[in-house]
């Protein structure tokens, strides 16, 4: 004779007795703000990704809890900030290169003078701590130029000089002093350098993602909103609906993040990640996991920067002012094992400095 117990006794969880319904994806239709109040960092916020769906589950046998909601992963990222493209040329003084320009004519109010106060305040500061300090950058200089002291030291002339402050081939300002009768080292060319954040196993192709979790509650990517938990048994099914939600909010220094100045030389942040997001019914118990739905999605932001501008007014938003809308896939892909344990891509990532010359340093390391 058979059991006369409830069907929850031995009732298996199957995907086509589980429901999904009104399942939407989308990211918010507005262009990404940007916010210039801080005089170290830049700091902009993209529009939130968003996610929701209604789940109907069919009643849970006893002993087994189950887990319904959403995990996310990191497919690709490139994440750059360039450091380049600015250039100041001061013409020859009669007396001394450190001469300020001559006292305009205009107005203190108007634009041009203000350009020209700010940036000769920052190339006496930027001067200054070239010449006066030991610091860990001026070391940095010397070794990604490759010169050996004697040679930086007979470059800084200070009569009768021309002075060019480049952005080029070093950690952060490199500053050129020369005069007629001086020896004069070759002057690297243009260069961009920039720092990037980095997730190496997924650059080097070790993995094909990474976890996106909140730290915390592995393998999902919250434990609010974006959960429910079930335990059996239960005697009818269960209705409810789980919802996530995701952007960037990033700070990003004006200088150079290897350098001890505090001069704003950052030019373009340019940011390309992409994602997929699972639904999944999971038991706690035996990890066996069933995929609900799969969504793919991608936040890109591109961010001009001209340091020489007053905080305020440096920064603008260029390329797309809108993000290509979600997809939700009608086939169920795969989650990769790396998607489901640590680390998660905030602890895994790495900032990077690349400079034109010499080897890359890191800045800050994975967790």
């Amino acid at each position: 004779m058979g059991c006369i117990q409830s069907i929850t006794c031995k009732a298996r969880i199957r995907r086509e007795n589980i429901v999904v319904y009104d399942v939407c994806a989308t990211i918010d239709q507005c262009p990404t703000r940007i916010e210039e109040t801080s005089p170290i960092v830049l700091r902009y916020k993209t529009p939130y990704f968003k996610a929701s769906a209604r789940v109907v589950m069919p009643p849970i046998p006893r002993h087994e809890t189950w887990v319904v909601g959403w995990i996310q992963a990191c497919n690709q990222m490139e994440f750059f900030n360039t450091y380049s493209d600015l250039g100041i040329l001061l013409k020859k003084s009669t007396e001394t290169c450190f001469h300020p320009p001559p006292h305009p004519t205009w107005p203190l109010s108007h634009p041009t003078f203000i350009w020209v106060a700010a940036t000769w305040l920052h190339i006496r500061e930027s001067l200054a701590s070239y010449l006066h300090s030991k610091s860990r950058t001026a070391q940095l200089i010397r070794k990604q130029q490759n010169r050996r002291p004697s040679e930086s030291s007979s470059a800084l002339c200070l009569e009768d000089c021309t002075m060019l402050l480049l952005t080029t081939g070093g950690a952060a300002l490199g500053i050129e002093l020369s005069a007629e009768g001086c020896p004069q080292p070759p002057l690297p060319a243009a260069s961009q350098l920039r720092s990037s954040w980095e997730l190496p196993d997924l650059r080097e192709g070790r993995v094909k993602a990474i976890s996106d979790s909140d730290g915390v509650s592995y393998p999902w990517y919250g434990n609010t909103t974006e959960t429910v938990t079930l335990i059996g048994p239960t005697n009818k099914i269960s209705r409810f609906s789980v919802s996530m939600n995701d952007n960037f909010y990033p700070s990003v220094t004006w200088a150079v993040p290897v350098s001890d100045s505090n001069v704003p030389l950052l030019t373009r942040i340019k940011r390309d990640q992409s994602f997929t997001t699972w639904l999944v019914a999971m038991n706690t118990t035996t990890k066996e996991k069933i995929i609900l739905q799969t969504i793919k999605w991608r936040m890109r932001v591109d961010i001009e920067v001209d340091p020489l501008q007053l905080l305020g007014q440096r920064a603008r938003l260029v390329g797309r002012t809108q993000q290509e809308q979600p997809r939700i896939l009608s086939r169920m892909e795969p989650i990769p094992p790396n998607a489901l344990v640590k680390p998660n891509a905030n602890d895994a990532q790495v900032l990077m400095w690349r400079p034109k010359r010499g080897p890359p340093l890191v800045v800050i390391p994975p967790k």
